[in-house]
């Protein structure tokens, strides 16, 4: 209501008449401290943001690793998945940096961004048998979860592919 006040009459009606209605929402009671911190822990698994996010980002290191080493011992597929590891794992570390930075201490756009990436990947049809495409498959998908402007930080996160492209 506020935000429409400010705005010339004229406006007013053509800005409103786009908002979707939030009927939906009546009766429901607005999440409390508790409800947050039980989230968050959720996730965190009895760590902090902070140690999460250095244990995801080894994590993709150690996956990044191993998918190299499938992919030149000629093991394609099991390459494929560690990479898919990697990148999930870099996009976790990134979404609780991220979440630090904003002091989102719940993680609420933590678990926002990372249903919007799972969304996505249920859109995705099937990876390209060659790592480098695959890879640009993947992180394409993963950064549609951010902002534009934050993919660029997001795209640092990743890994280095250890692989010529195919």
């Amino acid at each position: 209501r506020t935000l429409t006040a400010a705005l010339d009459r004229k406006v007013q009606h053509r800005v409103t008449a786009r908002f979707c209605s939030l009927d939906h929402l009546e009766g429901l009671e607005p999440p409390d401290d508790l409800a947050g911190a039980r989230s968050a822990a959720a996730r965190l698994c009895g760590s902090s943001a902070g140690e999460l996010s250095m244990a995801r980002q080894q994590s993709a290191r150690d996956c990044m690793t191993v998918a190299t080493a499938m992919h030149h011992g000629g093991r394609g597929a099991e390459a494929l998945r560690m990479l898919w590891q990697s990148d999930w794992a870099a996009f976790e570390a990134y979404l609780l940096d991220a979440a630090l930075a904003v002091g989102d201490e719940f993680l609420v756009t933590v678990e926002l961004r990372w249903a919007l990436a799972c969304q996505g990947a249920t859109q995705l049809a099937e990876l390209p048998s060659c790592p480098v495409a695959a890879a640009r498959t993947i992180r394409s998908m993963l950064m549609n979860a951010v902002d534009p402007a934050e993919g660029v930080r997001l795209e640092q996160r990743f890994e280095p592919l250890g692989v010529d492209p195919d």
